[in-house]
């Protein structure tokens, strides 16, 4: 979907922007690997570091009083 409405090459999603790593018979897989790394560790680097606030977030709210 999003490579239906965004045709704007700086404003495309990641998934469409990893989709240029494909041809129609060749797929270049050591550039598109380093994308998809650069992509999670922002991620994962957040997740790790506010993991505790995450879990307290999600604790209070399932709790309903």
């Amino acid at each position: 979907m999003a490579l239906v409405f965004i045709s704007d090459p700086l404003k495309m999603t990641l998934l469409v922007g990893l989709s240029n790593f494909k041809d129609q018979y060749t797929t270049d897989y050591a550039p598109m690997f380093a994308a998809i790394l650069m992509a999670t560790i922002p991620t994962i680097t957040v997740c790790a570091t506010f993991s505790k606030r995450i879990m307290s977030g999600m604790a209070e709210g399932a709790i309903k009083g």
